[in-house]
């Protein structure tokens, strides 16, 4: 899936996949998303990805054994995190050292988890430059803020700790990658 906006001469391009269907759901579910930010000569201005983690409530009806169940664990988050990659593990951790094995208190219960895993800005003007940051912010808004449900999308948004080794080959052009981003 996708959608587009355009800012300044720029042109937003943002893809992700849908959510696997309520049925074949995991307690916990990722799913990536990418954006590039285009000139009117189709160059790339900006790239990044974010990583978006959601708790699946069961359905009203459904009971188990677990008393717990249907209740968004943080520890459970850390380790589902953690078979994905270091990077989310990294991030989980930092969440949960704000919500610690709190079985009532968790991001969860307002919204999803928000990683903002990557970006790169080659923006070879002011102007452009500008505008970047504005389609990033629409992005933001438009995907991760609006109310959807009983809660906003996003119940935190994380920006992950980035290389401070950060490559700028030029005055307008910036690289910002996670600190650790290899799928296990």
């Amino acid at each position: 899936m996708g959608w587009s906006s355009e800012h300044e001469g720029l042109r937003l391009l943002v893809e992700y996949a849908r959510w696997p269907a309520t049925a074949k759901r995991e307690e916990y579910e990722h799913r990536n998303l990418s954006f590039t930010i285009q000139d009117g000569e189709q160059r790339a201005v900006a790239t990044g990805t974010f990583v978006e983690w959601e708790f699946n409530f069961p359905p009203e009806n459904w009971v188990e054994d677990n008393s717990r169940a249907g209740v968004p664990l943080m520890h459970s988050f850390v380790e589902c995190a953690d078979g994905w990659n270091q990077s989310s593990y990294k991030a989980a951790e930092c969440v949960r050292t704000f919500w610690p094995y709190k079985d009532d208190d968790s991001p969860f219960n307002f919204g999803n988890v928000v990683m903002f895993d990557r970006l790169e800005i080659d923006a070879k003007t002011k102007s452009h430059s500008a505008a970047v940051w504005v389609l990033i912010n629409r992005l933001i808004s438009r995907q991760f803020l609006e109310r959807r449900r009983k809660y906003n999308r996003a119940a935190i948004i994380l920006i992950n700790h980035f290389r401070s080794n950060m490559k700028a080959k030029s005055p307008r052009k910036i690289e910002l990658h996670s600190s650790v981003g290899a799928q296990r």
